[in-house]
């Protein structure tokens, strides 16, 4: 990638008719940062890629559609790993558990476990990088990477109301304690 450039890589074209793919992007010289672009029925998602981790926090908003997270590892061993939910009805832990293969990944169905708001953690024993994807009618296609840390302070740019449609957030607490917010 030349200085103070980006290069697009279309992926439909490298691996045709492919239905899920994970993209390790490693770098010989120099840094770099990436997004992935997906197209459905005219909706565009994009989201950033991100550092693998062992431990994941996703909030989820409240809605019909496929809910799915996404959980792959970059790495050339097994990852064992665990995701806890957070919804309306209480916290369940280890609501799920599997183990990866090298490379592999692997694809959790949240909307048959909840249609509300929710909030996902995943832990792991190496390193995998999480992805909230959600398609559904009243959405389009959204996809989202999680985040590897909780704060006491975010910034959430470009939540305003576009004309006709709506915003919200969802704030996420997978502590033992009440935050106030």
């Amino acid at each position: 990638v030349p200085p103070r450039s980006s290069t697009f890589v279309d992926f439909n074209d490298l691996t045709p008719g492919r239905e899920s793919l994970s993209i390790a992007i490693n770098t010989v010289k120099g840094r770099i940062n990436a997004i992935g672009r997906q197209t459905v029925a005219g909706d565009v998602a994009i989201w950033r890629a991100v550092p693998a981790s062992t431990d994941w926090f996703i909030p989820v908003p409240n809605g019909a559609g496929l809910k799915e997270i996404l959980i792959a590892t970059p790495g050339n061993v097994e990852v064992d790993y665990q995701v806890d939910a957070f919804m309306d009805s209480g916290a369940e832990e280890a609501l799920a558990t599997g183990r990866l293969n090298a490379r592999g990944q692997e694809i959790f169905d949240l909307a048959s476990v909840t249609q509300g708001t929710a909030g996902v953690r995943v832990v792991s024993t190496g390193p995998v990088v999480v992805t909230l994807r959600w398609v559904g009618a009243e959405v389009g296609v959204a996809i989202s990477t999680g985040a590897v840390s909780q704060a006491n302070r975010w910034f959430l740019p470009g939540a305003s109301v576009p004309e006709g449609g709506w915003a919200s957030i969802v704030v996420l607490n997978a502590g033992i304690e009440d935050s106030t917010v």
